[in-house]
């Protein structure tokens, strides 16, 4: 038995076909289901909606009355839905009315009154409709709207894409706005491309994640027995890493989401000088008092470029803020047994590794521009956007707060993941001395290391338990590249980057952040600074 109606909703641009997809798609699912709809429109356009002969109900309400009044529309849905038998509701957004209000009519709760739409349903899937002939005109055009309606989309269908090369540009377009967004092409809305996902129940979902973690583990356990190692051991060690960096994960998750949704992206780009040498020391200050995420420093960096901060300085904020930010800081402490020159030598690296990379973005100033022309310039990674929101309620402050902190924790989660089991494998399989100082030159450990954090993806705020967790098999030297490099710089930070800059730039960027991280970690352990370090 259901808990909740699923809704879905159709959103897009005035004429753009919404209309029509209802009509087609809602036909097709009521010749192969028993099912009864209704049909919230927002809008009506030159087509109506053909629902006579199917068990579907059509409430309207005007432009004028979503936004005179949320709760009012939310409480006449929930008597609607008390009164009427109801397996879908299906709901026609208003092409110039901003997402953040759709929002609210989920949101509204009464004490006085418990009949409203939230107590009778959720929000499941979010179909955006656009014609290619004009999305990219009506984007730059409709603005915030329509731009966040695509953001907050799980599917894109995409009309008269007749060439590859157009479908090609709608979604290169799409994907800078929601890199997570479905996109299907189709010129008549044929059923077969209509998307739509069945609700499983709660007992059969909770029974088909039973089975697959059952069968991920039996299968795991067979391949580690056939390569000799002792999988027992390994899942212990894996288990002890994430029991330990996952708190760090959390507190560092719900610090920066609530930076991202309660403090305007404004509020740094003003306060931040002009002067490069000035703009690159105020970074500082302001990487180490903000706990910026990937999700909120990546936007945040390419909106100071464009609003004519000093690229170095906004590099050095990029880079710094997640090597010493408090979160960072408390973990590492942490993570090392409260050793503080550790937590030091970490901090001093990041520091002295950021103003060389300043310093040489300076003195070599790009000779073209580096922005992509993109649509997404307010959203993040996870889909949230961070300043368009378009309402200073506080119920829906909190919801996107929340909203920005689940994605933001389940999309770092699972490099965590990812790295604790590599971390476990490595240390069950490999003698502990296997790259100790003992064997020689510093630098393939230190390498190693470097790769290893490229490729894992880590958070800043749980890498140290990881980092420390190779402590028997790497140098100090080793583990500071991994705490110093990984956070400025790894896969899923250069796939944010390309996506808004030009990828010419972007490699650059990149290879100077390795060759500036190696090098002061490098120099500075070859000049003695493993003396101070356990």
């Amino acid at each position: 038995m259901r808990n909740y109606i699923p809704a879905y909703v159709v959103t897009g641009f005035l004429n753009v076909g919404k209309t029509s997809y209802l009509n087609r798609y809602l036909h097709w699912r009521s010749r192969k289901e028993n099912l009864r709809f209704c049909v919230v429109q927002f809008e009506s356009g030159e087509e109506k909606l053909q629902v006579q002969d199917l068990p579907c109900d059509v409430l309207h309400f005007s432009v004028k009355e979503l936004e005179q009044d949320t709760r009012e529309i939310s409480k006449q849905i929930g008597h609607f839905f008390f009164s009427h038998e109801i397996d879908e509701l299906w709901i026609e957004w208003n092409g110039t009315i901003s997402v953040s209000m759709l929002y609210d009519l989920f949101l509204n709760k009464d004490s006085k009154e418990k009949l409203m739409l939230s107590h009778y349903s959720r929000i499941h899937k979010i179909i955006h409709v656009a014609d290619a002939d004009t999305f990219p005109i009506l984007l730059k055009g409709a603005g915030i709207p329509l731009m966040q309606q695509v953001a907050e989309s799980d599917v894109v269908i995409v009309r008269n894409a007749d060439t590859r090369q157009k479908m090609i540009h709608i979604k290169d377009i799409v994907h800078s706005i929601n890199p997570d967004a479905d996109i299907c092409r189709t010129n008549s809305f044929a059923e077969k491309k209509l998307p739509f996902e069945e609700i499983m129940p709660p007992a059969v979902t909770f029974m088909l994640g039973a089975f697959i973690l059952i069968a991920v583990w039996i299968f795991a356990k067979v391949i580690f027995q056939m390569t000799n190692l002792p999988f027992d051991k390994i899942i212990n060690v894996f288990l002890g890493i994430l029991l330990e960096a996952f708190p760090f994960l959390l507190i560092g998750t719900l610090l920066s989401s609530a930076i991202q949704i309660f403090v305007p992206r404004r509020v740094i780009e003003q306060h931040f000088p002009k002067n490069p040498a000035a703009g690159m020391l105020f970074a500082i200050v302001a990487g180490f008092c903000l706990p910026a995420c990937d999700c909120a420093s990546v936007p945040i960096f390419r909106s100071m470029i464009r609003k004519g901060i000093p690229l170095s300085a906004a590099v050095v904020f990029m880079t710094v803020s997640p090597v010493i930010n408090p979160v960072v800081i408390l973990s590492t402490y942490y993570a090392f047994s409260g050793n503080w020159k550790v937590v030091a030598a970490r901090m001093g690296l990041g520091i002295l590794s950021s103003l060389s990379i300043g310093t040489i973005f300076a003195f070599a100033k790009p000779s073209e521009n580096i922005l992509k022309e993109t649509f997404g310039s307010d959203l993040c990674t996870c889909g949230c956007m961070q300043s368009s929101s378009g309402t200073n309620k506080p119920a829906a402050k909190v919801e996107q707060f929340l909203q920005h902190s689940r994605n933001e924790f389940l999309n770092v989660g699972k490099y965590l993941l990812i790295a604790a089991l590599i971390s476990a494998v490595l240390q069950t399989a490999f003698p502990a001395a296997s790259f100790s100082n003992s064997n020689g030159s510093l630098f393939p450990s230190l390498l190693i290391m470097m790769v290893l954090a490229f490729l894992l993806s880590m958070c800043s705020t749980a890498d140290a338990v990881v980092a420390r967790s190779f402590a028997k098999q790497f140098p100090m030297s080793a583990l500071m590249g991994f705490l110093v490099f990984g956070p400025m710089m790894d896969l899923k930070n250069m796939i944010m980057l390309s996506g808004m800059f030009q990828k010419r730039w972007v490699i650059r960027f990149a290879v100077t952040v390795f060759a500036c991280c190696f090098l002061v970690v490098f120099l500075c352990f070859h000049a003695g600074l493993g003396r101070y370090l356990p």
